[in-house]
């Protein structure tokens, strides 16, 4: 609905677009914030040792914001999106593609390294068959696939390797 208001007005200044970064400090309950802050802890950690700090959070809010387009674009659901999950899968993304490109350079198999966004989902499929579910995974899907898509640019030197590529073309 936010997208809507915005895109019928053309005011790309609203402050209705503030939620887009301001809905994962938002949870449900004591656990959701627990277990969105255990990921954020873990994964934080393994991705800012190889990337830095500055990209950690440019991975968590790309894929934040990129999480909730999508779920805004593809579901009519008039429930709010909350919580950290589509940040936190961003940064499942990042160490994915971190995971990749070690398997990669040590000739193993590079799709092991989708073990656990696999893992993930066939356990959100089992709660939401058990207990039901919403439309939440759309964006934490959207937010994985935001935090394996701009980690080539933010690892050390991706930058400049996009900007040799762009150049012989």
């Amino acid at each position: 609905q936010v997208v809507d208001f915005v895109v019928q007005r053309q005011d790309w200044a609203s402050p209705e677009l503030k939620r887009f970064v301001t809905y994962p400090f938002v949870h449900l309950s004591f656990t959701h914030v627990i277990f969105v802050i255990v990921f954020l802890l873990a994964l934080g950690k393994l991705v800012g040792e190889v990337f830095g700090n500055l990209a950690v959070l440019v991975v968590f809010f790309a894929s934040t914001i990129f999480g909730a387009l999508i779920y805004a674009g593809l579901t009519a659901d008039t429930r709010p999106l909350v919580g950290g999950y589509p940040g936190a899968y961003g940064l499942i993304g990042a160490y994915t593609f971190l995971l990749w490109v070690s398997y990669g350079a040590a000739g193993e198999n590079q799709y092991r390294a989708f073990t656990l966004i696999g893992f993930l989902m066939a356990i959100q499929l089992v709660f939401g068959a058990l207990f039901g579910s919403s439309n939440d995974w759309m964006a934490e899907i959207a937010g994985f696939l935001m935090g394996f898509a701009v980690s080539p640019v933010l690892a050390p030197g991706g930058f400049r390797r996009l900007l040799e590529r762009l150049r012989q073309r």
